[in-house]
């Protein structure tokens, strides 16, 4: 059986998920989907991301973590387009997943 787990919005207190990971050897399992301006909570400094991503998979989580049916669709594409440029420039990586706020 294989399965994976995703860890969502970019917390500071996501580096300690991290760690219990590698501890364990099961860092190949977790994909960790940042907003990396959300509006909500704090989030990782693009130098805790950009280390992050030398050892796991990072997936946009849109731009400012809103929740996607209440904005427009040109919103919406901003959320998604821009959250995945971020990120890109930060980890120097292709970014290829996505996972939507809630």
């Amino acid at each position: 059986m294989r399965f994976c787990i995703s860890i969502d919005d970019g917390h500071p207190d996501d580096l300690r998920i991290f760690s219990m990971l590698k501890e364990h050897g099961l860092l190949d399992i977790a994909t960790f989907y940042i907003a990396p301006y959300n509006r909500q909570r704090p989030v990782m400094t693009p130098a805790q991301i950009k280390e992050l991503s030398e050892e796991v998979e990072i997936g946009a989580h849109t731009l400012t973590h809103p929740l996607l049916t209440q904005i427009d669709s040109d919103e919406q594409n901003i959320e998604i387009q821009e959250s995945k440029i971020i990120l890109e420039e930060i980890t120097g990586k292709k970014i290829t997943k996505f996972c939507y706020p809630r």
